[in-house]
């Protein structure tokens, strides 16, 4: 039940959204040089300014990690209780999820 109602938070927060949610951009690695997240991905600096990334949307979890959807092109959103949902489940953020411009 608390599964099916997390779903459904989620879908009503997609629902709900007007803004599309492509490609989240880029960052500059700490030697200034530009890192950029997947193709419908999410990317974030970690605590150091690392750039990291995940397969969608990242969010920082109430602990200070960074924590992505899934799911390509999927969604990341705070609870009632600031706890970060994912649609198809949330993993850690990754620097070799990254993409390095040429």
């Amino acid at each position: 039940m608390k599964k099916l109602s997390r779903n459904l938070f989620l879908f009503i927060l997609c629902l709900s959204s007007r803004v599309a949610v492509a490609h989240e951009g880029c960052y500059f690695n700490p030697m200034s040089r530009p890192v950029c997240a997947p193709p419908n991905g999410g990317i974030l600096q970690d605590k150091r300014g690392e750039p990291v990334c995940g397969k969608g949307q990242c969010l920082n979890d109430k602990f200070g990690r960074i924590v992505c959807s899934s799911q390509a092109g999927g969604f990341a959103a705070k609870d009632s209780r600031g706890e970060v949902v994912c649609t198809e489940g949330c993993e850690p953020a990754s620097a070799a999820l990254c993409q390095i411009p040429r």
